[in-house]
């Protein structure tokens, strides 16, 4: 059926095949792609809590049947000043370039129709985003910003050279002079700190202590346990890894969540930290990913 219309759990295979055209990730393949997806579109963005029918997910259908356009929506419970409010997270926003432009438009005037009070787009391509942009969103500078800081440095050369020659850094001597290089970089010693996991029951009963905001998500049962189960997905080439970090009191100083990918660069997600607490979780989260192989962050 052409035009737009709600996604499914059967549209998986066919925004997979869309992202890869679009986004071209270098560290996966299309059936790589594929499999991705295919282990997380439902839970991310049809099955609650994430997805919600009153808020859902948009696919834009071409004349053959393909999907030629994506917009993924989250449903966030959150709280401003005590007060619960509802937010959505439009994020994947894609579209073939053949697809014209008032298609794009139209996809997300639909989707800020529903009944959430508030409206974030996370994760579209430039397109996208001229697209969010021209219907009244403001582009928030402080969540747009990427900073890489070096952990392996020589490593970290042969990855960004591999990257930019589409060669494997794996192939090139690095180990023999990057633990010299890398002494310049060495993290200050980290004391009196105790890492554990993050599980669902740390966000219920320790996120809420640090968290200081007047805006801020809300996590019940249902939510924790979700976020927990998607930090066991592996995705683009590494596996989120989350460590709560507690002081001798028993009280939570501050967590990290990353992608640990040993060798390569590895993408933040969230650091959170108790203030005075600041530099020591940074230094924790260089320890560990020094500790695991990666190349930078």
């Amino acid at each position: 059926m052409k035009g737009i219309r709600v996604a499914t759990s059967d549209d998986a295979i066919g925004v997979a095949d869309l992202h890869y055209r679009v986004w071209r990730p270098d560290k996966l393949s299309a059936p790589d792609t594929r499999v991705a997806f295919g282990s997380l579109f439902s839970a991310l963005f049809i099955d609650p809590p994430a997805g919600d029918p009153l808020m859902p997910s948009l696919v834009y259908e071409d004349a053959q049947g393909a999907v030629a356009g994506f917009l993924g929506i989250v449903c966030r419970p959150m709280r401003f000043r005590d007060k619960p409010i509802r937010m959505v997270v439009a994020t994947q926003f894609m579209l073939d370039d053949q697809v014209p432009s008032s298609i794009g438009l139209k996809m997300l005037r639909q989707a800020l129709e529903g009944p959430q009070d508030i409206s974030y787009v996370d994760m579209a391509n430039p397109r996208g985003a001229r697209f969010a942009q021209a219907i009244g969103f403001v582009r928030l500078d402080a969540f747009s910003r990427h900073w890489l800081r070096p952990i392996r440095p020589i490593k970290l050369a042969c990855v960004l050279a591999g990257q930019k020659f589409k060669r494997s850094s794996a192939s090139l001597p690095t180990r023999a002079v990057d633990p010299q290089a890398c002494q310049r970089f060495e993290a200050r010693s980290v004391g009196g700190l105790t890492p554990e996991p993050i599980t669902a029951d740390v966000w219920m009963n320790d996120l809420p202590k640090l968290m200081t905001a007047s805006f801020v998500p809300v996590y019940d049962t249902r939510w924790a346990q979700w976020i927990s189960q998607r930090l066991c997905h592996t995705f683009e080439g590494g596996i989120a890894r989350g460590v709560l970090l507690r002081s001798s009191d028993g009280q939570a100083a501050g967590w990290y969540i990353y992608q640990c990918v040993p060798g390569q660069i590895g993408q933040v997600a969230q650091v959170l930290a108790r203030p005075g607490q600041e530099r020591t979780i940074l230094s924790h989260l260089i320890s560990d990913a020094r500790a695991h192989g990666l190349a930078a962050l």
